[in-house]
């Protein structure tokens, strides 16, 4: 079911007329604003008055022009506007008095400028087909076409810089987008449940791509993207101006096949390469630091992976499903591992996590199950990060390791044997839970406290 927004100060759209038939939203405050209101007094004959032009009223509609191409923008009649706090400029907040289907926001208004879209302009306005957005407009708010699910097409000038959350949610119409290269912000949500929209297309660089932030909602469900015309396919070499990659910057590009990030690149973004089943290749530059969550997520097709002397952080779900993962090598640089960081990665047969890893989140390695630990400098690991099966039958904790967590070996039946380092205190509850091949373990006197149910149903025992 879809989300309703119901906010005591934005009314509900309201039937237009009826040749139209589809939903007029009011300015916002409560109350329809009509066309002669706009400071006070009547402009012009038909009270749609021109924008300014060198003291001159220009056209006979007090809706305003503005250029867009070189080509006067005239606004549709009867939208309703607020004037900014400062009383420079204008924002539109809805269809006010207006009863068409395609409609055009204009440059300017009343001889000063418009800038913005605004929250919840037209919300739930269904009847709405095409909207036309004039040059100075540099804000999409926030749930601005939120529902308008009839929209088949919108042109965003080369003058917007944000496009609010949910601006477009649930705008099912729209096939295709335009992302204009001065775009270098796009908010969460703000295309969420576009489940007709197929293609995006960027006018700029791989590098401006790179530094868009708040992608997730517009790179998922196997959407195509075009960069200045060309889709994304085959070998992808992020440029060197590149310091970090946005989150979920290349999500679901499926046509990738290999990707090489440069030693510029500091951060790689939550998402990043999210489902890039074709990408067999990852070359990771040497500037890296962190690897954000579900960065590399359903990337199936890759069978390697080397990870930098710089990274000192996985990300949760970092590598989760890379089934065809058959050697991942972790540094000494690195010191946390997120859960889920590998999960279901069961091409993988053997890892080393060295001596600068102090934690492992949940998870973290469940499912890999032909996993054998042969190095572990955990001092505390969370619970299920080990997540091995009856194919595992040896895990070697190293003599630093100070505590074994709630669940950490749970359904090792593989295990026959268990050596517990003479530093770990305290051994967690469900352990050891299920390791059915367990017939001997010795417990040092270092350890002061085990779990509850920490050896249960281990039936070798």
């Amino acid at each position: 079911m879809k989300r309703k927004f119901w906010l005591a100060a934005l009314s509900a759209c309201m039937l237009a007329a009826a040749a139209f038939g589809f939903a007029a939203c009011d300015d916002g405050d409560g109350t329809e604003q009509s066309d002669t209101e706009q400071g006070g007094t009547e402009q012009g004959d038909s009270q749609q008055g021109g924008g300014q032009q060198g003291g001159t009223e220009q056209g006979d509609s007090q809706q305003g022009g503005g250029q867009q191409g070189g080509t006067e923008l005239v606004g549709t009649p009867g939208l309703a506007y607020e004037l900014n706090d400062d009383g420079d400029a204008y924002t539109v907040t809805g269809l006010g008095a207006a009863t068409e289907t395609d409609i055009v926001i204009p440059s300017t208004y009343n001889g000063l400028p418009v800038t913005g879209i605004g929250y919840h302009a037209f919300t739930d306005c269904s009847g709405l087909t095409s909207v036309t957005i004039g040059s100075g407009v540099t804000y999409i708010g926030d749930y601005a076409f939120w529902n308008c699910d009839g929209l088949t097409s919108i042109i965003i000038p080369d003058s917007v810089t944000s496009i609010g959350s949910s601006a477009f949610e649930y705008c099912d119409g729209l096939t295709s987008i335009t992302i204009p290269d001065s775009v270098t912000s796009i908010e969460s949500f703000a295309f969420w449940n576009c489940d007709g929209l197929t293609e995006i297309y960027y006018t700029g660089d791989i590098a401006s791509w790179c530094r868009i932030s708040g992608l997730g909602s517009l790179m998922s469900l196997g959407r195509t993207l075009y960069i200045d015309n060309e889709v994304l396919t085959g070998e992808l070499v992020i440029p060197d101006s590149v310091t970090s990659i946005g989150d979920s910057a290349f999500r679901d590009c499926s046509g990738l096949t290999s990707v090489v990030i440069p030693n510029s690149v500091t951060s790689i973004g939550g998402g990043a390469f999210y489902g890039c089943s074709g990408l067999t290749s990852v070359t990771i530059g040497n500037g890296v630091t962190s690897i954000g969550d579900s960065a590399f997520r359903d990337c199936s097709g890759l069978t390697s992976v080397v990870i930098p002397n710089s990274v000192t952080s996985i990300g949760g779900g970092a590598f989760q499903y890379c089934s065809g993962l058959t050697s991942v090598t972790i540094p000494d640089s690195v010191t946390s591992i997120g859960g889920y960081a590998f999960e279901y990665c069961s091409g993988l047969t053997s890892i080393t996590i060295p001596n600068s890893v102090t934690s492992i989140g949940n998870c973290a390695f469940e499912g890999c199950s032909g996993i054998i630990q042969t190095e572990n400098g955990v001092r505390y690991v969370d619970k299920w990060a080990i997540g091995c099966d009856a194919t595992v039958t040896s895990i070697t904790l190293r003599n630093n390791t100070a505590g074994i967590a709630d669940h950490a070996f749970y359904g090792c039946s593989g295990l026959t044997s268990f050596t517990i380092p003479n530093s770990v205190t305290s051994i967690g509850s469900s352990a050891f839970s299920l390791c059915t091949g367990l017939t001997s373990i010795t417990i040092p006197d270092s350890v002061t406290s085990i779990g509850g149910y920490a050896f249960r149903d281990c039936s070798g025992l």
